[in-house]
This record gives structure tokens, sequence and C-alpha cells, in this order.
């Protein structure tokens, strides 16, 4: 007959099982397929880098303006790819490091906005990256600034194995250090919802609505990451408004200088 203290003590090794695997997302357990690319914003004319890890051997990206539609832009050309390797250890800090699939440079006719660039995984399955179009020319299309929430995507990110979260990372303890050179959560290109709450850019849930509610009333914004911010200490320089949508939790101290010297 099992002691009293056995009986406590595996039902509390089981329940902590059960929480883990309720709070961990399935891209830690089964490592999926995706993409990312060498930067979250581009502007017209320059290009910007993909990394696919696909069970096809060749495959071509669909691009889309996220604005009431999305808006189908252009197919790229067919290119290889395979499936590349998840490195065992700290590749969250460090970056993925895959090969790189294709390079794509950005039309002079694209608006600045948020894009997504759609891209088969298996026969049957599709995968999505979001990523900015800024202009070329900094304040030319609108003096009316949008920062997309580029930082608190990825602080939930979790692919690798751990985000800044406990909550989500493998063995509960996060990371205070991570890279955006990973891939993020899957998106129904369908629904446009995250199919993944954690490691899933939360576009969907505040920056479209914004967008369409803008392009709805005709309102005329530019586009950017928070990172724009970081590279260009007098970027909001060129802009009359900026605003922000959502949960925009997360500021380099950079960024948030030059934020409060703009307001």
């Amino acid at each position: 007959m099992l002691s009293p203290s056995f009986k406590i003590e595996f039902f509390q090794k089981i329940f902590i099982l059960i929480t883990v695997l309720l709070f961990i997302p399935f891209n830690i357990l089964f490592p999926q397929k995706g993409g990312y690319v060498d930067k979250l914003s581009v502007a017209q004319g320059e290009t910007i880098t993909f990394y696919i890890s696909s069970e096809l051997p060749k495959i071509a990206i669909s691009f889309f303006k996220l604005e009431n539609g999305p808006i189908y832009k252009a197919d790229s050309d067919s290119f290889n790819t395979s499936v590349q390797n998840i490195p065992a250890d700290s590749g969250y800090i460090n970056g993925f490091n895959w090969s790189p699939s294709l390079q794509y440079t950005i039309p002079l006719t694209w608006e600045t906005g948020a894009y997504r660039a759609e891209y088969k995984i298996t026969t049957d399955s599709i995968a999505a990256i979001i990523f900015i179009v800024k202009e070329d020319t900094l304040g030319s299309y609108s003096k009316t600034l949008f920062i997309l929430s580029t930082n608190t995507w990825n602080a939930y990110n979790n692919w690798g194995g751990k985000s800044i979260y406990a909550f989500n990372s493998s063995n509960l303890e996060r990371s205070h250090k991570i890279s955006f050179l990973r891939p993020m959560g899957s998106i129904d290109t369908i629904t446009g919802k995250d199919l993944g709450v954690f490691g899933s850019p939360d576009y969907y849930v505040y920056g479209n609505k914004l967008i369409n509610w803008a392009a709805n009333n005709n309102l005329l914004f530019e586009t950017v990451s928070m990172y724009d911010l970081d590279v260009n200490s007098n970027f909001l320089n060129n802009y009359d408004i900026v605003f922000l949508a959502g949960h925009n939790e997360y500021w380099s101290m950079d960024e948030r200088v030059q934020l409060e010297s703009f307001v």
C-alpha cells in the first residue's frame, strides 16, 4: 500500500507536468518550420533577406500589404529551400543563423505600411512573416508616423525555447536577452488571427485594426519599427505627429529618450 506522503509527492509531480504542458506552446515541444527576416523594416529600393525552413524543395513568397485587405502586391521568383535546424542552445539569444533563402528588393512603388510575406512550409501549410516598408525619404509621404510594437512582439516570442518570460520558456526559466533573428508564431492567413498567443506578433490584435480605421478615414501616415529609432537618434525630427497602438510595452533607452524629447 502506498504511503500518504508518496501519493502527495506523485500527484504534485503530475500537477507540475500538466501545468508546464499547458503553458509552454507547441513550438517548444514540437519545433515547426518557419522563417524570419534580417530586419523588420526596409525602405523602398532596399533589399530584405528571408531565412526560410520548409519541407518543400522549392517555393515562392507572395507579398501582401495589410490594409483593408490584404492587398496582393507581387510574387517572388521561386527559390530553393530545405528544413533548417533550430540551434539546440542559445539560438533564442544569438539568432538561428540559418542560411539565407531569398534576397528581395522592395519596389519603389510600394507604399509605406505593414506587409505580409506568405510561403509554404509543407504541401498543405502556409506560414507568414510580417515586415514593414518605410519611406526612403522620411516624412515625404506624411508627417504623421505610426510606430508598430515590434519589441513587444519579440519579448513574448519563445522560438528556440525561451522568451523574456518564464511561463512560456523551457524549464520555466526566462532569458534576459533575446534575438530578433528567429521566427515568430504562425499567423492564420484566412482569419488574420495569431495561431499561437505567445511567440506571435500581436499585429492583428492592435496594429491592423488601427491601420484599417485610418485607411477608411483617408488618414495618411508612415509606418516604422521600434528599432528605427535606435539606429537614427533624429528619426522623429521628420514628423509632426507620432502615434502608437495597443500593447507597446518594451522600449530601449534610446527609443524612450527620443520619444520623450519629441513629446
